[in-house]
């Protein structure tokens, strides 16, 4: 009803029009006919294409899961449910961050580094070699936003005018994944869950602009 085109639809041959990673799940879950339960941890993905440029936006959830406040969790905790919120918090806090240091001047590593600092504080660990990007005119261009400050794009400085994609991707386990046959899919090698939260900014001379958010 907008005009707006499923930005991955059929890029690099994807075959829907979002993604969706359920629990182990890390990137590029493709939607299928698996009952959704109640304790799955399920992220959405989703990228649209409008008005000549590309904005994508991501947010995980608990099902039928009540969320508790990070205060509440302890690191340790043997409860899933826990665990999960926790996760989840966590990657919801990174982002936030990262978004706050998006700003003219400063650089893609500084971005990285806020997002691993808060991880490591609650003893989640980020998917180092998944990442945000640039977007834009293109789904996905440099510079690339990884989750940890060692990368190649981490002494480029951010101006005015820049759209970049930030998501970063937390793990309770292992950070390692595998990608499974269909070509498209990852999952931890543990089986240890995954939650992501994204939006897409654009860099401005007095800030940065979120373009897109899940929630309204």
């Amino acid at each position: 009803s907008r005009g707006a085109y499923p930005s991955l639809l059929r890029y690099r041959d994807f075959p829907k029009s979002m993604a969706t990673n359920i629990n182990e799940v890390v990137t590029l879950g493709i939607p299928d006919v698996r009952p959704i339960e109640a304790g799955d941890v399920i992220t959405v993905v989703v990228a649209c294409f409008v008005d000549g440029l590309h904005c994508k936006v991501c947010e995980t959830t608990v099902v039928g899961g009540n969320e508790l406040q990070v205060e509440e969790i302890p690191c340790d905790s043997s409860n899933r449910l826990e665990r999960s919120n926790l996760l989840l918090q966590t990657a919801r806090d990174a982002l936030g961050e990262a978004i706050r240091e998006s700003k003219t001047g400063a650089t893609i590593g500084d971005i990285s580094s806020a997002i691993q600092s808060i991880a490591g504080s609650r003893g989640c660990r980020v998917v180092k070699r998944l990442s945000g990007h640039g977007i834009g005119a293109e789904l996905q261009c440099a510079p690339y936003v990884t989750n940890t400050s060692r990368n190649s794009d981490s002494s480029t400085r951010l101006e005015p005018g820049m759209m970049m994609s930030i998501a970063p991707i937390l793990v309770e386990g292992h950070s390692a994944y595998a990608h499974w046959s269909n070509g498209f899919t990852a999952c931890t090698v543990d089986g240890g869950v995954g939650a992501q939260f994204g939006a897409t900014v654009l860099i401005t001379e007095g800030g940065t602009e979120i373009l897109t958010s899940a929630r309204s």
